[in-house]
């Protein structure tokens, strides 16, 4: 739970800067998933899941834990395209329903390419609700994305007489480029950091700030890519190039069903001969074929099937 509260409060970039287009636009921070795509029949089907704000879809896990497995699963729907779960940095094929299992510490919150997500960059921000001295930045490539930032200095309480900072995020993918572009003069400095969500692959990045070529910190981590782009005057102009037409990473799935297998309460055989198939040289539609023939528990079939049935590029 504190991880989760912890985590919340990171958001707050995001939460309140969709609290603005709430009030500006009348879009609320929750919506259903028929509101975007009225003429999908699984926007209706799967009830429980929806939108958290712009870039976010969340799909929530109700029903008890299977004691055995340690995990408890949820149907859930992605709409056409290609999304990465913003927690475990896997890719998924969208335009689908799928069975989504986790472990009691995990939760299915999924970005599409072309999402950029502010966080506050202090893994355990201070109470209150200040605006954070740094700024991370979690992209997920494949499409053009922007996002604006709002901010205030807590004063008025009504939107027009909020005394608003702008700060506008544009990512250009044929290019490779992110822009931080700050549109009013801000005083102090701020850090900045960029996490390239489901990007495990080593890169050759260039950060320009106000023109001026930066050396930033690379850190590869189980989620992706985070890249440290410094502290800089708050209004300054970052530019971040990445390469032309970044890709998600292709995830091994390999190690994920062995962390799987490895918690599961079941027979050390049924671990063996799953195992056995996993690291076997198989095509996919084989490898699915002998694990129905293992006759499994559905619901560790259905979680193995989440990471084999991924993403189908692997």
């Amino acid at each position: 739970m504190g991880h989760y509260l912890r985590f919340r409060h990171r958001m707050l970039p995001y939460i309140y800067s969709m609290n603005v287009r709430a009030a500006r636009e009348g879009q609320p921070l929750v919506q259903p998933m028929y509101w975007t795509w009225p003429d999908k029949d699984e926007a209706y089907r799967i009830k429980n899941q929806y939108m958290f704000g712009s870039q976010l879809l969340v799909m929530p896990i109700t029903t008890p834990e299977n004691p055995r497995l340690k995990l408890a699963r949820v149907k859930g729907w992605l709409p056409e395209g290609r999304y990465v779960d913003i927690f475990t940095g896997l890719v998924y094929d969208g335009d689908r329903e799928l069975w989504v299992s986790r472990t009691l510490d995990g939760y299915p919150v999924f970005a599409k390419e072309g999402s950029i997500i502010p966080f506050d960059i202090d893994l355990t921000p201070k109470n209150g609700d200040q605006n954070p001295a740094g700024i991370e930045l979690d992209l997920v490539v494949g499409a053009d994305a922007d996002f604006e930032i709002f901010e205030d200095n807590g004063s008025g309480s009504r939107l027009r007489e909020i005394e608003a900072v702008w700060t506008s995020i544009r990512f250009n993918q044929a290019l490779g480029t992110l822009e931080i572009r700050p549109q009013q003069q801000t005083a102090g400095h701020r850090e900045w950091a960029l996490r390239l969500l489901a990007i495990t692959k080593s890169l050759s990045v260039k950060v320009l700030v106000n023109g001026t070529v930066k050396e930033p910190t690379i850190t590869l981590g189980e989620n992706g890519t985070l890249i440290n782009l410094g502290t800089h005057p708050a209004n300054s102009i970052i530019i971040v190039e990445l390469g032309a037409n970044p890709q998600l990473s292709v995830a091994e799935v390999e190690p994920r069903i062995w962390k799987l297998l490895n918690s599961a309460q079941i027979s050390f055989h049924v671990k063996e001969d799953v195992w056995n198939i996993m690291t076997a040289k198989l095509t996919k539609m084989i490898q699915i074929s002998r694990l129905h023939a293992l006759d499994l528990q559905s619901d560790l079939l259905d979680a193995i099937l989440e990471f084999v049935l991924s993403d189908g590029r692997a």
